[in-house]
């Protein structure tokens, strides 16, 4: 036998002894029987809770999935990351990357989606004091979004005050971009005041029917999550 031959035999021998030993090892397979009409079936390795078992998706910070931008078009579809940490100053295709938690990229409108339990996310807006001003049917605006965003974080809010070892003392989370939300009031003292609309920018537009506030009023107001 030559050695030309005998390479080639060897080379052949060791690439099927490989693949057979990632076969018996990876507990993947493709087109697998067990699910004939699923594309990719992944196997358990064991089921009697003796190992962890499940799928990673790929692993990034916020800031890395930014500083990758230009990789992610229209080939990127669906692809799917899970984010350790939000993104500090977003770009706009990360825009919506507020929080820790599983992604996919949204091609045709070029966007970071977070995967959400359930319907889509909302939230009542904290507490506040409505002005009413010192004349009955002004016409008067307040801001709900830049409210909402001074509560969550220490600018801006001499009050703002996080316990011994929190997390991040400087804000409760990263609040949503004004472009990230919907705002609803769904209820209020109609005593009070009357309301004549929201902006998209969270401007509410009202007019007070009274300078002073009786106990137990209120208004109910929710944001909801784009």
């Amino acid at each position: 036998m030559t050695k030309n031959k005998f390479f080639k035999i060897t080379v052949l021998t060791s690439f099927l002894i490989i693949s057979v030993l990632f076969n018996a090892n990876a507990q993947v397979t493709i087109g697998s029987d067990t699910n004939p009409n699923a594309t990719l079936d992944v196997v358990a390795s064991k089921t009697d809770g003796t190992t962890a078992e499940g799928l990673i998706a790929p692993r990034l910070t916020g800031d890395q999935l930014k500083a990758a931008d230009a990789q992610y078009g229209t080939p990127q579809n669906s692809t799917l990351v899970y984010v350790t940490v939000a993104v500090t100053t977003a770009s706009p295709k990360t825009i919506n990357v507020k929080e820790p938690g599983f992604y996919y990229y949204d091609a045709p409108n070029g966007i970071w989606v977070a995967l959400h339990a359930g319907n889509n996310k909302w939230f009542y807006m904290p507490s506040f004091n409505l002005p009413l001003g010192t004349t009955i049917g002004a016409a008067l605006t307040f801001n709900l979004y830049n409210e909402y965003a001074k509560q969550f974080q220490q600018s801006g809010n001499t009050q703002f005050v996080a316990s011994t070892g929190a997390a991040d003392p400087t804000k409760v989370v990263a609040p949503y971009a004004v472009t990230d939300l919907e705002f609803y009031v769904t209820a209020y003292s109609t005593d009070v005041i009357t309301i004549t609309g929201i902006d998209a920018d969270g401007t509410l537009h009202y007019t007070p029917l009274a300078v002073t506030a009786p106990e137990g009023s209120f208004i109910d107001i929710i944001f909801k999550v784009k």
